[in-house]
Order: structure tokens, then sequence, then C-alpha cells
């Protein structure tokens, strides 16, 4: 196999039986189902670099920011990982434009079957990719909400009841 070298990005995944996954490779996208059960390499080279503005540094924040970015950029503001915490239906956002697009737009709340049964938060363009990402085998949309943040609510609530998070 030929040697491809770039910046590694999240798999991309495509609902299908089985599900198809592609690592991302710089420009290159790479057929793992093709791999399975064969020999393959990866190595680091040493070198980070924001997934946002692209900067090497010397640490990753928030799964592969620079600070600088981890600090103002959107994609690494604390309601992404605690949706509860969103405010843009408020007005209150790093990026308004952004928000509108990603925290404004619906948002479902799931329950999931992976390690065992999970609820989670995930916007309307996401499904399935969210829940293929998780390694669910099953799921279900529990509820639908407007924004970010009330499905978060709803979510805080479930989590009296079962677990937010994938037992890998």
């Amino acid at each position: 196999m030929e040697t491809k070298k770039g910046l590694l990005r999240k798999m991309s995944t495509k609902l299908d039986t089985p599900v198809e996954y592609q690592l991302n490779i710089g420009e290159s996208q790479i057929a793992m189902n093709e791999l399975i059960g064969k020999f393959i390499r990866i190595e680091w080279a040493g070198v980070i670099h924001c997934l946002k503005c692209g900067t090497k540094t010397v640490k990753s924040f928030s799964q592969g920011f620079c600070y600088p970015c981890f600090r103002d950029a959107p994609e690494a503001a604390p309601c992404i990982m605690r949706p509860e915490l969103c405010e843009a239906h408020l007005g209150n956002a790093r990026d308004m434009e952004w928000s509108k697009e990603n925290c404004l737009a619906p948002h479902y709340v799931y329950l999931a079957i992976s390690s065992n049964l999970k609820v989670g938060v995930t916007r309307h363009s996401q499904v399935p990719t969210r829940w293929i990402d998780q390694g669910a085998s099953r799921a279900i949309k529990f509820a639908r909400t407007p924004n970010r943040q009330l499905a978060g609510l709803i979510e805080v609530d479930l989590k009296q009841y079962m677990s937010d998070k994938t037992s890998w």
C-alpha cells in the first residue's frame, strides 16, 4: 500500500450494512473496511496542528485546538460538551452566525445502545453519524427540540436514570 501523509482528521462514515468507514489523512480518504484483517502502520510525525486554524502547537486542547482557538472558537465553546450551557437562544455566543447554524438548529435527544443504554444530544444533521461514531447498534430519537440548550436540559434530566457516556 502506498504511503499517505498529512493531517489526520475524524473518520467519515456512511450508513450501510456494514457501516463504511473512511480515514481522512490530508486530502486523501482511505477506505478502512477494505483493510479489516490486514496490517496497517500509522506513524505520528510528532507535530500537532490546530483543527481550526492549522497553527502548529505543542499542546492540543479539547480534541485538537490550539489554546487561542480553544478559548475563542465557537466549535470549542463549553456548550459543545455540555449542551445545557448553550446561551445562543439568548443571543450570547462566541459567533452568532456559527451558532445559528449549529446551536439554534433543531436537535435530537436520543437513546442508544452502545456499551449500555445511553442518552445523548445531536444536531439534526448529525443523525445517524453521531450514533455510528459512538458504536451504537441501535438508537431512537427520543425528543426533537428547536435548539441545543433545550436538548441539553432534557439530557441532564435523563442522566439521572441512565449514562450519557459510552464505555469504550
